[in-house]
C-alpha cells in the first residue's frame, strides 16, 4: 500500500520526503528498493512463526490459550521520511 502511495504522491506531482513524508509497514523486500527507498515499520515474520507455534503447543499440551504475546517492531528509516 506504501508504495503504491509513493506512487500517487509522484502522479500529483508532490515529491517524498520534500512535500510529504511516508511511512509503511512490514519492511517488505520492496521497500529498499523503491525511490526514494520506504521508511517502514519492520516485521520479525520468523518470530511471528515461532510465537504461533508455540501457543498452538501450550493449547495442545496444556489446555489453556497463552497470554497475547507482543515482538519488537523496529522502525528501518529510509529516504522517504528525509
Amino acid at each position: 500500500m506504501a508504495i503504491g502511495a509513493l506512487r500517487a504522491v509522484a502522479e500529483a506531482g508532490l515529491k517524498v520526503p520534500e512535500d510529504l513524508a511516508l511511512v509503511g509497514f512490514d519492511d517488505i523486500d520492496l521497500a529498499a528498493l523503491v525511490p526514494p527507498g520506504l521508511t517502514t515499520l519492520a516485521q520479525d515474520k520468523a518470530g511471528f512463526g515461532t510465537a504461533a507455534a508455540a501457543a498452538v503447543i501450550t493449547m495442545i499440551n496444556e489446555g489453556v490459550t497463552p497470554l497475547p504475546r507482543i515482538l519488537p517492531t523496529p522502525l528501518v528509516v529510509r529516504g522517504s521520511t528525509g
